[in-house]
């Protein structure tokens, strides 16, 4: 019953695991960087993609929703983390 009730955790972290890989995978990736141009300082979304650094110029009206979709991403990834770890710990518990 145990081993049972352990399988029932470790398929239920399963799936979470796989949901928020979804939602992560939707998201932007990268950081928010702050550029100098002309004297003021201008956002811009940077990544990397072959190696090589890319960035995207954020527009006033794109900022707020661009910051709420990084800050989730960032809570999507620790909570991956965590999750991970306990699917680890559960494994090695149901051995």
């Amino acid at each position: 019953m145990l081993s049972e009730v352990l399988c029932m955790t470790s398929i239920e972290i399963n799936a979470r695991i796989a949901a928020l890989e979804k939602e992560l995978a939707a998201l932007p990736t990268g950081c928010l960087v702050l550029k100098k141009i002309k004297s003021k300082e201008q956002p811009y979304l940077q990544w990397s993609e072959a190696g090589k650094t890319k960035s995207r110029y954020i527009t006033v009206t794109e900022r707020e929703e661009m910051m709420k979709q990084l800050e989730r991403r960032t809570r999507i990834q620790q909570e991956l983390k965590q999750l991970k770890k306990e699917a680890a710990t559960s494994v090695k518990a149901a051995d």
